[in-house]
């Protein structure tokens, strides 16, 4: 899901980079973290921390899901357009 996120945000900043020229890269910043913490309450998902010494094995389906989520995440309807 992060990789299908990421992806589609750093197009979004790519593009508003490139219509507006030049920029520091921080004005992107709280509309991420806005666009990405709304997405993550929408879909009912949580992060934990965990120690270092846990393990856990990956369960495709979940994996496949998240893949799915990222992959439907669109930022252009976050910022309302």
């Amino acid at each position: 899901m992060a990789n299908g996120v990421g992806g589609k945000l750093g197009k979004l900043k790519n593009a508003r980079r490139a219509a507006r020229g030049t920029t520091t890269g921080f004005d992107l910043v709280a509309v991420k973290h806005l666009v990405v913490d709304e997405e993550l309450e929408r879909l009912g998902i949580q992060f934990t921390i965990r120690t270092a010494t846990s393990r856990r094995l990956v369960h495709g389906d979940a994996y496949d899901a998240g893949k799915v989520a990222g992959a439907l995440f669109e930022p252009e309807a976050s910022l309302g357009r």
